[in-house]
């Protein structure tokens, strides 16, 4: 698989315009070309992400996961690049969570388009087995595992549709 890391941008700048042409016009490129940009990555990665049959469009299920992929991949590449420039990192590292597979979906889902909103934090979510999601909790200091943050998300919609 190879792909350009611009499609990434492309992806994300979609996600959040939810529209192509204007999402085009904010890349700076012709809606075509944006649209090629998409279908690229699409067959790249295997999977259909945007659901293009309404208006404003939607991400299919593997969209929105890969969405947390994007980005994570766009900010990897930008820090090491940094490093490799020896641009020094933040001081405020983003909220960090790691999710075993049979939890990233669709609880995980919901819970990061409640975050979308944008007074939210900045969080990145990596996505692993079990037990490589429970070592990275303390070898990376990966602030949230799911497991826990879908139990207080089950509580708390408990309380919110009473």
């Amino acid at each position: 698989m190879s792909f350009d890391s611009k499609w990434l941008e492309d992806f994300l700048t979609l996600n959040e315009t939810r529209n192509f042409s204007k999402a085009a016009q904010l890349r700076h490129i012709t809606q075509p070309a944006f649209g090629r940009h998409i279908k690229a990555l699409e067959a790249a990665v295997g999977q259909q992400l945007v659901d293009r049959s309404s208006q404003p469009i939607r991400f299919t299920p593997a969209g929105k996961q890969f969405r947390s992929l994007a980005q994570s991949l766009l900010k990897q590449l930008n820090q090491g690049l940094d490093q490799i420039n020896g641009i020094d990192q933040p001081i405020l590292d983003p909220l960090r969570i790691a999710s075993p597979h049979s939890l990233s979906s669709p609880t995980l889902i919901e819970l990061m388009d409640i975050a979308e909103s944008p007074q939210s934090l900045t969080y990145s979510v990596d996505i692993l087995r079990v037990d490589l999601a429970v070592k990275s909790l303390w070898l990376y200091h990966f602030w949230v595992f799911v497991t826990l943050l879908c139990a207080l998300y089950r509580t708390a919609s408990r309380y919110l549709l009473v």
